[in-house]
């Protein structure tokens, strides 16, 4: 994990599989890349997203860039910290 954004990164792009292990049958699911549009003041914004389950999960920094709120991240408490007040600052 990198230390300095924590667990707000992920690399792309990311296997298209869900998983089975024979021997014990448990599954993982796999982020597979999905093409998502949030409207943003009225304009169309797309964003790199994965869909996980039938869920769609944004990077916590895009979203915090593109409606002006803070995003850090503290590593000594392994905890990510959400400021609406702050705005964002790019790191």
């Amino acid at each position: 994990m990198d230390e300095k954004k924590g667990p707000l990164c992920w690399a792309w792009p990311f296997p298209r599989l869900r998983t089975t292990d024979p021997g014990s049958g448990a599954t993982t699911l796999i982020a597979v890349p999905t093409a998502s549009v949030v409207l943003v003041n009225g304009v169309n914004t797309a964003f790199d997203a994965c869909n996980i389950g039938g869920n769609n999960y944004f990077k916590l920094r895009d979203l915090g860039s593109a409606f002006s709120f803070g995003v850090d991240w503290d590593g000594a408490a392994n905890t990510v910290l959400i400021d609406p007040g702050k705005g964002y600052t790019p790191d």
